[in-house]
Order: C-alpha cells, then structure tokens, then sequence
C-alpha cells in the first residue's frame, strides 16, 4: 500500500497556511485596531472594521476547511464539521466583504442603458388634499 505525506507534505502544508494567516490575519487585525486598509483598496473600502472582520473570518475559514488540522481528524464525523463550519465562515467572509465596499456611483440618466430612477413622487402628500380640514387663521 503506498502511503503520501511525510515530512516533506507537512512543512509545505504549513508553510501555506502561515502564509495564508499572513495574508489575512495581519490586514485584519490592523483593519480592526487602527482601521488601516492596503493601500490597493483604499479607494473601494468605505468601512476598513468590517474589512478586518472579513479578514479574520476568511482566516479562520480557510483554515478549518483545508488547513492540516484534518490531517489529525483523520476521517472522524469532526472532520466534516470542521470543513462544513470553515466553508460557511469563509462565504460569510464574502458577505462582510461585500458589506464593507463603497456604493458604485449613481448612473446619470441621461445616458444610453442607464437604469431608471426611482421616484417619491407617489409617496409624497399633496399639499392641497380637499379631504382634510384646512387650518384657518395664524396660531
């Protein structure tokens, strides 16, 4: 029977995952403690906590759903947990992400495939409604 893994699987699963929590958890916490965001997404994030939210989420995500911590689970049912768990914590990132980005600037309407404007319009009282009282003299 062949057998992978050895040493060698080991330090580069690791080094990967350090990696990986670099990439995340550092951004993140400095986005949560001092709302420092890289300077590439400086121009679309408009809330740099909720980035670093997202961040730590995706780490911890990522890391239950294919970090080496399975290799220790072997094929026990919290293996599956673990994976299950990481997975919703790291889509939920993309949520939090996706929360966390300025608005798009509004279309003008002027221009060619341009989505229509909503209107209050409808919403709005008329001020002359001829069913209701009016008030007489000044108070």
């Amino acid at each position: 029977m062949c057998r992978m893994g050895g040493l060698a699987v080991d330090v580069i699963g690791w080094t990967v995952l350090a990696l990986y929590w670099l990439l995340t958890f550092v951004p993140g916490t400095a986005a949560l403690c001092v709302g420092w965001v890289p300077p590439w997404l400086r121009k679309t994030v408009s809330s740099p906590r909720l980035s670093g939210w997202a961040d730590i989420c995706a780490g911890f995500g990522g890391t239950l759903a294919v970090g080496p911590v399975h290799r220790h689970l072997g094929g026990t049912p919290m293996s599956a947990v673990a994976t299950t768990v990481g997975f919703c914590l790291f889509l939920g990132a993309f949520g939090l992400y996706r929360r966390s980005y300025r608005p798009a600037p509004a279309a003008a309407s002027d221009s060619p495939g341009a989505a229509p404007q909503r209107t209050t319009a409808a919403l709005v009282p008329a001020a002359a409604d001829s069913h209701q009282p009016q008030a007489q003299g000044d108070f």
